[in-house]
Parts: C-alpha cells; structure tokens; sequence
C-alpha cells in the first residue's frame, strides 16, 4: 500500500502564488485557509533608505559569480543586507534570475525552509511563465533533495544563470538542512550561484569548497565603510557638511561600523563639533544599548517608545498586526514616523505596508522590554498569536503562543488546525509542532492525538503510528477519552491506513471493508482511506470483481476532484489490475492518473511519484526500457519517503535491472541491497524477498512476475532433457506473455530460451494460438545488435562503483576527508572541526566503510578523487 495524501494539488508554491503582496492569508475556501502560510516579503530584500555606492565590493561580489559559493560574514550592523540588496538589483537589471531569501529563527526547520527557498525561486522569475524555475514543484510531500534534484536538471538543461542569495544564513543549524545545501552545492551546475550571508560562518564544510577553488569569503574587515564610504553616507543621511578630518574622526570612533555611523547621523546638530560626538560614540556593539537610551530614545515620544518596546518582539510589522499588539490604532502613521527619522526601521520592499527593524535594534528593545517582567512580555506574543491565527498563518500563530509560554493556547491552535494540515500533505508540520508540546498538554485532545496518528503513518514511521492508535484505544477504553461514532470510524481507518502501509493486506480489507460499510461523509478524508484500504485488500485478496464494482461506483477521475485522493485512488485500482494480471488495463489507468498529475503538481511531487512505480514495472515488462529510464530518473528520493512497498519496490527492481542492461552490475547490487535495507527497516518481506529473488535473478537473468515463472520451469526441463515438455510449458506461459505483451521476462531468460523459441516458431500446429508475430519479435530480441542485457562490462566499471560509493558520504565525512587530504592528523582536525578526537576516529571507521577500503590514502583518493582539480586551487579571501 502507499500513503494517501489528499488535497495537497495546489502546493505550497500555488499558495504562494496566490497570496497577497505580502502575505499568502485570506484564503476563501475552507481548505485554502489551512495551507502553510509564506510570507512573501521574505523572498526580496529590504528596501534601503540609503544606498552607498561601494564598488571595490560589488565587483568582488561579481567575480565570485565564477565560483560555486559566496560567503559574508561580518557581525550585526556593518550592512551586510543593503550590500546584497545592491548587487540583487543590478543582477537582475543585467538579466540573471536571482532569488531572495531572509531567514527568521523558525526556518531552522527542513519543511520550512525547503518551502520557502522553493518558493524564492519560483518567485525570482517574476510573472514569466515560461521560464523553467516557475514549474519547480512545491509539494509539501517531495523531499527538498529531489526538489534540489529538479532544480539541477532544469539548470543544467536550459543553462540559465541562477544567483541564491540567503541572508542570515547563520540561523540554519539543523543538520538536515546543511546535508541538503551541502549536496545542492556539490551536485550544482556551473551557472549556478549561492550566497550566504551571516553573523557567523553557515553551517556547510567550507574547506570543501575552498580546496577546489570553488569559494569567495569577505568578512568585517571588507564590510567597513572607509572616509569615502562615510562621506557619502553623511551628505545622504543629514544637511551637515562635514570635512574630511570630521568624517575621519567618526570612521575612526566607529572603526567603520556602519550602525555606528548610523547613529552619529541621528544625533549630530549642526552646532556640534563632530570631535566632540566622536568621543561620545561607542567603539563596540557593546555599548549601543547604552547610547540608544542616552542620545536617540531620550527624544522620542513617550507614545513612540511605547510602540517600539511592545512591537519589538515581531520579525515583522504591519500596521494592523502592531495595532492588534499596542491596542492602538496608530499603526501605520506610527511606522511613518519611524521611517523618515530613520530610526533602524526599513520597509521590506517598494510599496509595502510591512516593515522590519535593524537587528542589533531589534535586540536592545527586546533587552529592555524584558525588564517589564515575563507577563507583559507573554501578553504581547499572546496577542500577535490571535492576530496570526485570525490570518491563518499558523506556523506563527503557534510560535508566539509557544513563545507566550501559553501551552494550552499553542495546542488548542495545533489541535485546530493538525487535521487540516494532514489533509493538504502538510505531515511534517505538524509532527514539529507536536514534538515541541508537552505530552500532558494534548492527552485528552482525540483529535490532536488522531492528527498525530495519521501523520506518523503518512511519514513512514510505521511502529510509532502503530504504538500512539494503540495507547489511543486504551485511553478510550479507560474511559480517558470520549468516543462515538464518527470518532469510532476514524480509529479504524487510521488503523486501515497502518495495516496497509505495512503490507497487511488482510487486516487492510477488514478494516478498509468496515470504514466503508459504516459510510462516512463521501469525498471525506476518512471516506478516502476507507475506500483505499479496502481496494488494496482486495487485490491482494484476488476479489477482482468487487474492485470492478467498487471503480463503476468511485473511480471515476474528474478534473474538480482533489488531485491527492483522486491519484491515489486510481493507483489502487491500477495496482488491482496489474496483481490481477491485466497490464494493459493497469498501464490505462496509471498512465492517465500520471499524467494527470504530473501535469498539474509536477513529475517529482509524491502524487506523481506513485503510479510511476507501479509503471516502470509494467512498461520493463513490454521491453519499452527508454520509458523506464525516463520514469525512473532522478525520482528515486521521492520514492524512498513517500510511497510504500509497492511503487517503492518497483523503483528500485526497476533501477537495478536498467543497470544490469547497461552492464553496471555493482549497481545493480547496490540498489537492491540498499532496497532490501530499507524492508527490513519498515518491516516489508514482501520487498525484502522482491529484492533478494531480483538479486538471484540477476545472476541467471530470471524474470520478475509471478506468471513467468513458467518459464523458468520450461528451462528447467531443457537442461533435464524433456524438450517435449519444455515447449508444452514455454507455450502455456507465452499464451500468457502473448495476450499482455510481455517480452522481457522471457528475454532476460539469455540464450538457453532461443532453441525453445525457434522451435514454437516453426511449429505454429501445434500450438496454433501463439502468433508468429509474436514468437519472431521475440526472436529477433537475440539479435547481437539488440541484446542490451549482454553488453560487457564497461572499462573503468569499477570506478563508477566507487564514484556511487563517494557519493553516499555525509556532509561532515566529506569535510573530514578534506582535513585528512591536507595532512592533517586525527587531533588537528578534531581541532578544526571541534570535536573530540574519538569522533574523528568513529567518522573515519564509517568512511572505510562506505567506500570498502583499509587507509587514509585510499579513502582520500576514492571518496575526493572524482571531483578534486588536478591541482587544488587556493582559497579566495
């Protein structure tokens, strides 16, 4: 069985699409208001009030566009985002297509931030519909590498230059997100570019990089402003004209710290000497908090600085989110004022009624608003979670709620909203936000804890959906739960759903059998698995007549339906035809559900994943193997996280068998052996025997479905000496193998099947059902120009095999390996990686093994070798 996730055919990226100038919010429709809200600001710069031209470090921007990773670093305040600012406006006048993206603390998430810079993307292109970065699937579903994997191709394919320019970069830590950046940027073409801006060095292994030339790193010392840089910025920010020895002696107090400059300007009358402001100036971010409160806040009004202390805990402004948390109604001619006295506020682009202020800004009015006490503090987050909510913007709903440290508030919002999010794919959003509540705070909320069911199933994580229904019914039976009916019902289906995805076929008909004879709402979530469940058991079942019945009645495709539930559905009764042996019938309606999909969601979105592997199998069958390499390609990462035993399995037998036609048998042993660690992980014999029968297979070239194996009894008998008998069994299965076109499990069979075939190919009374066509487009397979599966074995095989190896280390494996390139021992590169010498040690245990060798050398030259420059390039600073 698969998952089955409706509702989900919009994606993030139509929501995104949809949404207003700056927030995806105010959706209609019942299931439009529960999508994962984007806010669209994030995805262009700032609007700087004050450009200073600064073309030393604009044309070393440029110049690192030759290389694969830029990487600023410099602390808060030496304006690092209207530099980039800059350079995005004039890449984009000079036509490259370049994507923004501002991260906030809660994009540390690998759901959220794949969203967002899937998104940013999409966004660069503009209104241009027909540039290729506008199809770029969002599907909440497809994993951010097979999304990564999309945008390579397309990159590669069409050879537009694409510039990512992340800001506050440093706030990504989780390590999910630094494997994904990490192989986006080893994988990345050549005209691919990213930026990575921050407080602190992002969390990918720059020596890696570095060593292949590959990196541009500018850092404080480059991001101070000079005499000229101020000047110009003085004759913009203020009337006074200084001269050269005034302007020197403020670089000189603020070591060309930019805010520093900044606040001088806020501060500095026309009848000061600029000598006397110098001194008063602080030298460090240290001392701003200080200044602030002594020479800007002591002349703001006491309305202002009621405002600026109560809105200080947004990462963004509105005029009615501040209204909503001051309890004014002065929003937006307060942000106005803030604005033309340039108080460390900037609009977050042309136009726009959202706002943002200066980091170190931010920081000193959260610092002193914390003084007020941890209750004033709450009340404000609690205010700023209604007003999200009332937008429905959950993800930051929950997050002031959290940040309130109301607890019942977030789960009553998670409660409100987890199913919907079910519904629309949205799984892993609501597992994070589960994860971050107290046990006791949801434990008589069924909805919540039934929510939380189905997304573990949805995700995979099998035992753990299994163990939380089980404590479900316990609590119920206690009497610690309420039940009725419709409650009743949903336990069974999250039940039905479980035993499916763990290929409990029986256990699936009874209970999809019994979700559908107590009738749910039709065309409802629980009316959708029901119905699946219940098609799944049955075919395996072989009740092939009641999935007839049961497609006269609900399987019909219409456009207007939800595209997850309708793909779904018509998968399982593909999946019933195809067990049932009738492959043309099962190739119809697969292929029209898999056009369908991809057409409207995109080839690597999980719903268009899972009929492509129920077709790869189905089409290597008919020998049409151009087909299946294109099914296949690049959506194997998809496969892995959203489809279960069946389409999975047909991923990757099919993968394995395509190697072998290529004469890549390590890969083939690979991918099966991989595959068979996953079943066994899940708990899936049924793939786990799939895979070790294909590995035998692959030795005595064995076809795959079971009717075929007639054909290997008919060998049998050859190499026994009962020809008669062979032929007799050969005939039967081709009769078979005739009437649904199959070709490739008779052909894979080699040469000890050619005698057979020529035989019944002469012999056509006496066996007058089996068509000459047929029996000589058999044949005229072992033409020597037409045996794929016997091409020898390529020079250099070997090397493929340890590329395949190399690239199945890990992000901080890869940085170690760079380490030990460079001669450095197993102390020095816990040192430069800070960590203990042991988990160098452990790393490298792991290395060998993955790359099947004994020492450092070997491991250097298998696992680096392949994408090292014949001499290393020297790093850019």
């Amino acid at each position: 069985m698969h998952a089955v996730l409706p509702y989900g055919e919009r994606g993030i990226k139509e929501a995104f699409l949809a949404s207003s100038t700056t927030i995806s919010a105010l959706l209609p429709t019942s299931q439009d208001r529960w999508r994962l809200g984007l806010i669209r600001t994030k995805l262009s710069p700032p609007k700087a009030r004050q450009q200073v031209n600064r073309p030393a470090l604009i044309q070393r921007l440029q110049a690192g566009l030759e290389r694969r990773l830029t990487v600023l670093v410099a602390p808060a305040g030496f304006g690092k985002t209207t530099l980039l600012g800059e350079w995005y406006a004039g890449l984009r006048r000079e036509g490259y297509t370049v994507a923004w993206l501002s991260l906030d603390q809660e994009d540390d998430d690998l759901t959220q931030f794949s969203a967002y810079l899937m998104a940013a993307i999409g966004h660069s292109c503009g209104d241009s519909t027909h540039s290729p970065f506008q199809q770029l699937n969002g599907d909440a579903w497809t994993s951010i590498n097979a999304q990564f994997n999309e945008l390579v191709n397309e990159l590669a394919v069409t050879g537009k230059r694409l510039v990512v320019i992340l800001d506050d970069a440093d706030r990504l830590q989780s390590t999910g997100i630094r494997e994904a950046l990490f192989r986006l940027l080893r994988h990345a073409p050549e005209n691919f570019h990213m930026v990575m801006a921050g407080r602190a060095e992002p969390i990918i292994p720059l020596s890696y990089f570095a060593l292949r030339d590959q990196l541009v790193q500018l850092d404080i010392e480059q991001m101070r402003f000079d005499a000229a840089a101020a000047s110009e910025f003085f004759a913009q920010a203020t009337n006074i004209v200084l001269d050269a020895g005034q302007v020197q002696a403020l670089v000189d107090a603020t070591e060309g710290w930019v805010a520093g400059l900044q606040l001088a300007s806020l501060t500095l009358c026309a009848d000061e000497d600029p000598a006397d402001l110098a001194r008063r100036l602080p030298r460090t971010q240290r001392s701003i908090g200080a200044y602030l409160e002594e020479n800007v806040l002591v002349r703001a009004p006491a309305h202002i600085l009621d405002f600026l202390l109560k809105t200080s805990i947004l990462e963004r402004l509105s005029p009615d989110l501040c209204n909503a948390v001051t309890g004014a109604g002065n929003g937006a001619e307060t942000l106005a004022w803030l604005v033309s006295q340039n108080m460390f506020i900037r609009p977050l682009s042309e136009g726009s009624e959202w706002y943002r202020y200066h980091a170190l800004f931010s920081e000193y009015l959260r610092s002193r608003l914390a003084r007020k006490g941890p209750a004033a503090v709450s009340a404000l987050h609690r205010k700023a979670s209604e007003w999200y909510a009332g937008e429905f913007l959950w993800p930051e709903a929950v997050r002031h709620a959290l940040a309130a440290g109301d607890i019942a508030r977030a789960t009553s919002l998670v409660d409100e909203c987890a199913m919907n999010q079910v519904e629309i794919s949205e799984v892993r959003t609501v597992l994070g936000w589960v994860s971050r509540l107290p046990a006791e705070a949801y434990r008589d909320r069924l909805n919540l804890r039934l929510a939380q069911s189905w997304a573990l199933a949805l995700s995979l994580q099998i035992k753990d959906a299994k163990s939380a229904v089980q404590q479900i019914e316990a609590d119920i039976g206690n009497g610690l739960l309420p039940e009725n009916d419709a409650l009743f019902t949903e336990v069974i289906a999250v039940k039905a759903l479980i035993a499916g995805l763990s290929d409990e076929s029986t256990n699936s008909l009874e209970l999809g059998r019994s979700v559908y004879e107590r009738k749910p709402p039709p065309g409802s979530w629980v009316d959708a698995i029901g119905l699946t469940t219940y098609v799944f058991g049955l075919s395996y079942g072989s009740r092939f007549e009641e999935v007839d019945l049961l497609r006269k009645s609900t399987g019909v495709m219409n456009d207007t339906d939800p595209l997850y539930s309708t793909v779904y559905r018509q998968s399982m009764f593909g999946l019933a035809y195809l067990v049932e042996g009738r492959l043309h019938d099962a190739a119809r309606i697969l292929e029209a559900v898999a056009s369908k999909a991809n057409e409207r969601i995109g080839r690597y979105a999980a719903a268009s994943v899972l009929p492509a592997g129920y077709l790869a199998t189905i089409y290597y069958e008919w020998n049409e193997i151009g087909q299946v390499r294109e099914i296949v390609q690049n959506r194997l990462e998809t496969a892995i996280e959203a489809c279960s035993l069946g389409p999975l399995a047909g991923f990757y037998i099919s993968s394995a068998r395509l190697a072998v036609i290529s004469g890549d048998f390590d890969e083939a042993e690979r991918l099966l052996h991989d595959a068979e660690a996953i079943a066994q992980a899940r708990g899936w014999l049924r793939m786990e025997a799939a895979c070790k029968s294909e590995a035998i297979r692959l030795c005595i070239r064995h076809g795959e479905l079971p009717r075929a194996a007639r054909v290997l009894l008919a060998v049998g008998l050859q190499h026994a000496g009962a020809t008669k008998l062979a032929l007799q069994e050969l005939a039967i299965a081709l009769r078979y193998g005739q009437r649904n076109s199959m070709a490739r499990s008779i052909i894979d069979e080699g040469e000890v099947i050619k005698p057979l075939l020529e035989e019944l190919h002469r012999d056509q009374t006496g066996f007058p059902y089996l068509e000459r066509w047929y029996t000589g487009n058999l044949l005229n397979q072992f033409q020597p120009q037409n045996l794929g599966v016997e091409v020898a074995m390529p020079t250099g095989g070997g090397k493929v095999s340890e590329k395949i190896a190399a690239s199945r280390l890990s992000a901080r494996e890869i940085e170690i390996l760079d380490h030990v390139a460079r001669g450095l021992s197993n102390k020095e590169i816990a040192r430069a990686i800070r960590v203990a010498p042991e988990t160098v040690k452990w790393h490298l245990k792991n290395i060998y093994e993955k790359l099947n060798v004994t020492s450092r050398i070997q491991a250097v030259q298998s696992g680096l070798g392949f994408d090292l420059p014949r001499a290393a390039g020297s790093r850019v600073s």
